[in-house]
């Protein structure tokens, strides 16, 4: 040891030299914390797991030396001042933002592997001589808490008493005695941050107690409130950092960094100004929802706009350029309840603020096109193309702008001209992960796969912490029959948003293709437990109409359509199993709501082949037979040899009749990977036809030799 160079709750700290390798590192001792001989074991095998972290903003653990009384941490030595030596008016916001950035990727990559710090602050983040970033004691204070004895009343008080963290930096489930996870560790970097950019913690109070009432009696001040020059879309970031219900902060460190980059991109970005001809805008039709009437106000009013007053992204005015990244980062995870209510506010505010706010208009485009998603409304995916072209008119320049119309264009089958406009986006703002996702659906809904698992994958590499791209992801590759891959994507979904229903969906369902139906069951009564959905009744109706259930089958279909009525594929499966128990009469009902249901959604969609196939088969089932055929090729010719769109074609030709040409274009799409399931009895007219025997035959043959 050369000399002690620092102390604190969890030890003394000294600089030493390691003469085996001929390097300074720095030697941290600790005291009192081992009194059982399973906890020493313990926690020696925790710090060979921290010890393995290898990241360029992580000071490195080194080993761990025991003695009869104390252990000592070796760990990297960092020659520089700790980020709480510094004096707060040297730090820009952009240095700010940067160190945050940092330690965020650090925290993302340790939580990746199981570490989580438990005491991130100020004085564990050390600044070298050159401005490298490095956080210090990475897992020791879990290392620690894995080292008291549990049946040792004084060492179970000595950890109540605070050696696990700071108490103006510890999060609230921290100072209730809860387990810490990522959650925690990301809401004390947010009170790092908040420091650093006004130079006072959230809540000033010395000792857990004070901690923990003031937090219970009020959210932390905005940082906007304290330091006018904070941004307004990183005091966004902070209140979502610093939310008092780790549920609502951001799920993961990566997440937490993503938000900053965008801060940090937006900082860097010239302020422009578009000058927007004076047009006019034809008056909205009168809507059933009163907010967005109020909104289609606003749009309308965007002629009237002087065109030297248009604003571009970041001239907005201050309220609305904060309501504008709330909205986002509400919109950026949908899963959540109620975040495109939430953010749909926020952008209507935004655009009350600043009418000629371009990219406001454009989050309330992507607004109403995840509500169209969900509602099936042909008034919402109306009311988001007008949102887009007024983004348009007002700042052509923005790529916001460009992914709000390609996103409205996809919904409505203009999939050309959405690919145009993901790509504008993309010349505009390159690594933008929600144009390169966006794109790679489209291509992928094209026919070509494989590009479109390329365009998600740049997604993935942009933003890896996101769970949309990979839930994303998971659909393209579930839908390209890629199962085993596709579960994947859905597991690690499940992980990023551990209260998302639909990612247990389809998790269940593609589960259930892969023959594991144990899994699935499991995975869709989770989703039911998460919430009643539309979606997680349709899979369990699903599996007890393929179990011979076919009372809980009807029951679990109605309650689908219940929550749904606008899915035409509950509807027809709901008849199908009303056909099968001989409920005539209700099996026509539902066949002809999903016939309306369906028509509606070609009206907006044109080129939606699956839907017109869906409605196909339902005009075959009520003896339509004219309708029927004609419907089934029109959607097979617009679809460009989709599996299920070309297998549903077969369906309706075996039911009207024409074995030949069902069997023709049968074997075409299980070509393309279509599976004939036991369920579809569409098919009993042709299961005592040898040509249709011989190609099941062949077919099982060959994937028994090629399995997935």
């Amino acid at each position: 040891m050369l000399e002690k160079i620092g102390a604190g709750g969890m030890g003394e700290v000294y600089l030493a030299h390691d003469t085996r390798l001929d390097r300074r590192v720095a030697l941290k001792r600790l005291t009192g914390h081992l009194t059982a001989e399973t906890a020493r074991r313990r926690l020696d095998r925790e710090a060979r797991a921290a010890a393995r972290l290898n990241h360029p903003n992580i000071a490195a653990i080194y080993d761990l030396v025991e003695d009869a009384q104390d252990c000592y941490i070796v760990m990297e030595f960092v020659d520089g001042q700790s980020l709480g030596q510094l004096p707060g008016s040297s730090l820009s916001i952009d240095r700010i933002i940067d160190i945050a950035v940092q330690l965020a990727d650090a925290l993302a990559y340790a939580h990746a592997r199981g570490v989580v710090h438990c005491d991130v602050k100020p004085a564990n983040v050390r600044v070298g001589g050159n401005g490298a970033i490095k956080l210090l004691d990475l897992g020791i204070a879990a290392l620690l808490d894995l080292g008291v004895d549990a049946a040792d009343p004084a060492a179970a008080a000595t950890r109540t008493a605070g050696v696990q963290g700071t108490p103006a930096y510890m999060a609230p489930e921290q100072l209730r005695g809860a387990t810490a996870d990522a959650r925690a560790d990301v809401y004390s970097l947010g009170v790092l941050l908040y420091e650093l950019a006004t130079g006072r913690t959230p809540y000033v109070a010395t000792d857990f107690v004070g901690q923990a009432l003031a937090i219970a009696q009020h959210p932390a001040p905005r940082a906007r409130s304290l330091n006018a020059d904070v941004p307004p879309d990183l005091d966004a970031v902070l209140t979502r950092a610093l939310e008092r219900d780790p549920a609502l902060r951001f799920p993961t460190a990566g997440e937490f960094a993503t938000a900053l980059r965008t801060v940090q991109a937006n900082l860097a970005r010239p302020a422009a100004v578009t000058v927007v001809p004076a047009t006019s805008v034809s008056p909205s039709r009168q809507r059933r929802w009163r907010i967005i009437g109020a909104s289609a106000a606003i749009v309308a009013s965007v002629a009237a706009i002087p065109a030297s007053q248009a604003i571009g992204r970041w001239r907005a005015h201050t309220a609305a350029r904060s309501a504008y990244e709330n909205g986002r980062l509400q919109l950026d995870h949908t899963e959540q309840p109620g975040n495109v209510d939430r953010a749909e506010s926020s952008f209507i505010s935004a655009v009350k603020h600043d009418p000629g706010f371009a990219v406001a208009h454009a989050g309330l485009a992507d607004v109403y096109s995840a509500r169209y998603r969900l509602q099936k409304d042909p008034a919402l995916a109306a009311h988001a193309r007008e949102e887009a072209e007024a983004a348009a008119r007002l700042d052509p320049n923005q790529p916001e702008v460009h992914t709000a119309l390609g996103a409205i264009k996809r919904l409505t089958g203009e999939r050309e001209a959405a690919i145009v406009e993901f790509n504008k986006a993309l010349s505009l703002q390159p690594p933008d992960s929600d144009a390169h996702r966006l794109l790679g659906q489209t291509l992928a809904e094209q026919g070509r796969v494989d590009e479109g698992i390329a365009e998600i994958k740049k997604a993935i590499q942009i933003r890896p912490d996101h769970w949309n791209n990979h839930f994303t992801l998971g659909f393209v590759l579930y839908s390209a029959a890629r199962y085993e891959a596709a579960a994947a994507e859905y597991r690690r979904t499940t992980e990023l948003t551990p209260n998302y229903a639909g990612a247990y969906q389809m998790l269940g369902t593609t589960l259930h293709k892969l023959g594991d139906v144990e899994g699935a069951i499991g995975n869709y009564e989770h989703a039911v437990r998460l919430g009643p959905s539309a979606p997680a009744y349709s899979n369990l109706a699903f599996f007890y109409f393929s179990s011979g259930r076919l009372t809980e089958a009807i029951a679990a279909y109605t309650e689908a359509t219940r929550l749904d009525p606008a899915t035409p594929s509950y509807h027809r499966n709901l008849a199908d199993v009303h056909r099968r128990a001989g409920n005539d009469a209700a099996a026509r009902l539902e066949y002809q709501r999903a016939i309306d249901t369906g028509n509606a959604a070609v009206g907006v969609n044109r080129r939606d082949g699956a839907t017109i196939a869906l409605v196909a088969l339902a005009e075959a089932r009520l003896g339509r037979l004219q309708q029927a055929e004609r419907h089934a090729a029109e959607a097979a010719a617009i679809s460009g040899g989709n599996r299920d769109v070309l297998g549903r074609q077969a369906q309706v030709l075996a039911l009207i009749d024409q074995p030949s040409r069902a069997l023709g274009v049968l074997q075409k799409a299980i070509r393309a990977g279509y599976r004939v399931s036991p369920t579809d009895d569409e098919f009993d007219a042709l299961r005592n036809n040898r040509d249709f025997q011989a190609l099941i035959t062949t077919i099982t043959t060959e994937r028994e030799r090629s399995p997935q």
